[in-house]
């Protein structure tokens, strides 16, 4: 059961670094280390804020047989009690370093919707 206005700001199968922030201020990051991992955050929330997702990723520097060697991925949902509000799921395969998924939503968690 959760409670009335309960959000939660959710990052799984993290490769390589997720940083979620609320209305600018970073609440929630994961690292991956062997496996994907996964950040989050949960609070009571009335009206609008800001949310943030910024998933970033770090070159792999190990052996591997095929190419590229390196991948970056994330699966990211906004939540309002048990209703998804907003989710979305990004992978690439390449060894770039940097940010490779950025997005500031909008979100009215009293009325339930967030826009990019």
């Amino acid at each position: 059961m959760y409670e009335p206005g309960e959000v939660r700001l959710i990052a799984q199968n993290v490769d390589d670094i997720m940083e979620i922030f609320l209305d600018d201020a970073k609440v929630a990051e994961c690292r991956w280390a062997g496996t994907g991992c996964g950040a989050g955050w949960k609070g009571v929330l009335k009206d609008r804020h800001k949310v943030r997702f910024k998933l970033t990723n770090v070159p792999y520097t190990g052996f591997c047989m095929t190419q590229p060697c390196g991948k970056w991925s994330a699966d990211m949902l906004v939540m309002v009690e048990d209703k998804k509000i907003w989710s979305n799921g990004v992978f690439g395969r390449e060894n770039d370093a940097g940010v490779k998924y950025d997005v500031t939503l909008t979100c009215d968690f009293t009325k339930g919707l967030c826009i990019e």
